[in-house]
């Protein structure tokens, strides 16, 4: 699917500078979902290429993550970075959910409790976002034949809420469980 033009769902079309698509490496297996571009990702009009995405981008490398897409539920930055609302994430859902079904990817990684909330409102379960102490289990959910894996947003790091290198290790688990799935999908 290719980049929308001129896209006018929401209001947020009348602040942007560009619509933020994706970014990908190799033949993607995952779809890394964060919430929304910043100021950086709006000028250049790509995702996570600021202070966020260099963060994502060492646990990455770090994990030898090699085939993915990095995109965002909402399209258009917000202003101020605020939340997105639930309307806008509705809009730009659409775009999310064809870009899913365009690569179908063997793990969605959700970034952050925004890109999770989207795909499992409703849901009355709790949810657990991995960290370095759950399960496998405990962070491995499944949803309309997609399998999803939920971690912080690298942002999270930035603010001190967790240290670099736990943080990077969550990837190296994200991995392994890929592999998990790659092990499943050609044995049965």
């Amino acid at each position: 699917m290719e980049k929308p033009v001129g896209c006018r769902f929401c209001e947020l079309y009348e602040g942007r500078n560009n619509i933020v698509w994706e970014r990908s490496k190799g033949n993607p297996d995952i779809i890394f979902v964060g919430e929304a571009p910043g100021e950086q990702e709006d000028i250049q009009g790509i995702p996570f290429i600021g202070s966020s995405g260099k963060i994502l981008d060492a646990a990455l490398d770090y994990a030898k993550i090699d085939n993915y897409v990095i995109t965002n539920l909402v399209k258009c930055r917000p202003p101020h970075n605020r939340k997105p609302s639930a309307y806008e994430c509705t809009m730009c859902g659409y775009y999310l959910d064809d870009q899913i079904e365009e690569y179908k990817p063997k793990l969605i990684v959700c970034l952050g409790a925004t890109s999770l909330d989207y795909f499992f409102k409703g849901n009355s379960r709790k949810i657990t976002v991995m960290t370095k102490e759950t399960t496998e289990s405990g962070a491995f959910l499944e949803k309309n034949g997609n399998k999803f894996v939920a971690v912080f947003h690298p942002s999270y790091v930035l603010r001190g809420g967790m240290a670099y290198l736990d943080y990077y290790e969550l990837f190296v688990k994200i991995k392994e469980i890929l592999n998990v799935v790659n092990c499943r999908s050609c044995c049965n």
